[in-house]
């Protein structure tokens, strides 16, 4: 049989880009994008640096996914497209599919899986569990001695919902994937929470997402080989400039070998 080679770190990494009726929502800060405020061209310069997938963070209401949707389409001419609307929220099946046919590959959810479950569970039937990430959005419970608590709203509301039990239901209602997303390490650059990826991906028997206080190439590494991530997300650290996808490209062995 033939042998083939583990993915590099940078075929595991997904830089998130934040994107508000139509534009980033901040200029990056990356060498040699001529508009730092289109999400479009940072996508491309991703893509050009070898990532292959990116998630765009919407954060308007579904009023606008025409906005979201144009995006979409010209991102994922480059990379598959991860997509996210309004906290995580789809308002139906077919609403999923405009955003599938505008050519997401994957749309996430987390809001709705717990405000409408059903709708999920609809949407996955659809279009089955490779076109739906669940989001699980953490906040510690009791200073972090004491599990994650599942925030909604783009991490503003509890649900009193234990996140590794919403990892499992999200699991149930059909989505193929899981983002563990540590929102109370989100911009501290202290690193992923590896206690809770690993939880994730111990109880829901998918490929999780490391999401949440990247700041180094190291830390993406570590989401792989200590929280057992199969995706690491980037956001800051990459928007910035002060991270270069070309770093990460450097790292030939996430699995450290």
């Amino acid at each position: 049989m033939p042998v083939t080679d583990p993915p590099a770190l940078v075929d595991l990494l997904i830089p998130c880009v934040d994107v508000s009726a139509g534009r980033s929502t901040e200029a990056t800060g990356v060498p040699g994008v001529r508009d730092p405020w289109d999400p479009v061209e940072l996508v491309g310069h991703y893509a050009d640096g070898g990532v292959r997938r990116v998630l765009l963070d919407v954060v308007d209401t579904w009023e606008r996914v025409e906005d979201a949707a144009r995006v979409v389409a010209g991102a994922a001419a480059r990379v598959d497209v991860l997509v996210s609307l309004h906290d995580g929220r789809v308002p139906s099946a077919e609403g999923c599919a405009r955003l599938l046919d505008a050519g997401a590959a994957s749309v996430a959810v987390s809001t709705s899986a717990v405000a409408d479950p059903r709708t999920v569970e609809d949407a996955a039937t659809r279009f089955g569990p490779e076109r739906l990430v669940g989001v699980v959005n953490a906040r510690y419970r009791r200073g972090g001695g004491d599990g994650w608590t599942v925030y909604v709203d783009g991490g503003d509301e509890a649900t009193g919902i234990d996140a590794v039990s919403f990892g499992r239901t999200l699991r149930d209602l059909g989505c193929g994937a899981v983002m563990a997303n540590c929102a109370d390490r989100e911009g501290t650059g202290r690193g992923f929470d590896h206690a809770l990826t690993r939880a994730l991906v111990e109880a829901t028997g998918l490929p999780v997402i490391a999401s949440g206080g990247s700041r180094t190439v190291e830390d993406l590494r570590r989401g792989i080989t200590e929280g057992g991530a199969s995706y690491v997300l980037a956001n800051r650290m990459l928007h910035s400039g002060s991270v270069a996808v070309a770093d990460v490209r450097l790292d030939r062995s996430p699995g450290g070998a």
